[in-house]
């Protein structure tokens, strides 16, 4: 099987050339005939900073916040450089609704198997189950303690699972009880059911493997292995990290079939990714390390 990696840069401002949009503020102050202290400048780039982390733990509130006190009012000199109009554009808010109530950072999302649902984890360690339509949350599950970092629907949705810093908690979604606990850390990782909703594929920084979520115990590990992984459509293959490259993996064997080399991820740090419906295609979410 031909797979065909695409490249879907994540966020193109993740680290922006601070020193560089220094020295761009500076020469707009020159242009402008001021001669303002020092102390302004090296704030704006300190403003910068400060926006672009917090654009990077997703608060468009705050790095608007931040932003706007450097729109020049009538006859103020203007600041702005070309990172200031990327992180601008980049914080705009396009979504149709916002659904509130977490306390922290929003990790991860899945749809249930109606559609009509949605469960957010967040590393506030709960999970909220929203009613998409009504944009209103109707149960928050506060089963798992310590920070969540994926949430995963079966595809008949009679199972949701959460996992993270306080390893694996797994519910069924008819009576929401706590159907499975796996113990361990899984902060920056990934885990996805597998088809037949009772084995589940965990993935962390440090490596990956297949649990039985009926008896808690491992059952095959995935070598060399770590976070992200992600399913084909029909539950045969699952791509997972490994070093620089991608790895191919047949769910069956739990075995390697096919090594995928791509360049991206020597310069750009994997943050997800997912199989295109055909099952033949992977989507690459990245983080830029650097400006070019």
């Amino acid at each position: 099987m031909v797979l065909l990696a695409v490249l879907a840069v994540g966020s193109t401002l993740a680290a922006l050339r601070i020193s560089r949009a220094e020295r761009a503020a500076r020469e707009n102050l020159r242009q402008a005939g001021e001669h303002l202290e020092s102390a302004r400048v090296s704030a704006y780039a300190g403003d910068l900073a400060l926006a672009d982390r917090a654009i990077e733990d997703g608060d468009l509130a705050r790095t608007r916040e931040l932003l706007e006190q450097y729109i020049p009012r009538p006859g103020e000199p203007d600041l702005r450089t070309f990172e200031w109009r990327l992180l601008w554009a980049a914080s705009a808010d396009q979504s149709a609704a916002v659904l509130r109530g977490h306390q922290h950072v929003v990790s991860a999302v899945a749809f249930l198997g109606d559609g009509r649902r949605l469960a957010s984890g967040s590393w506030d360690g709960t999970v909220r189950l929203w009613r998409v339509e009504e944009r209103t949350c109707e149960r928050t599950l506060t089963d798992y303690a310590g920070a969540i970092w994926a949430v995963d629907a079966s595809a008949e949705g009679a199972g949701l699972l959460a996992s993270g810093e306080g390893g694996l908690v797994a519910w069924e979604t008819q009576d929401w009880r706590v159907a499975s606990r796996i113990a361990g850390n899984f902060g920056y990782g990934h885990a996805r059911f597998l088809p037949d909703g009772k084995r589940a594929v965990i993935a962390w920084r440090g490596g990956a493997g297949v649990w039985d979520l009926t008896t808690g115990q491992q059952i095959a590990t995935l070598t060399n292995a770590a976070s992200p992984v992600a399913l084909s459509p029909d539950g045969g293959l699952l791509a997972a990290r490994q070093g620089r490259s991608l790895a191919i993996f047949d769910t069956a064997t739990w075995q390697p079939v096919k090594r995928l080399a791509t360049g991206a991820l020597s310069s750009f740090g994997l943050r997800d990714l997912t199989f295109w419906p055909d099952g033949r295609r992977l989507v690459l979410g990245t983080r830029r390390v650097g400006w070019a």
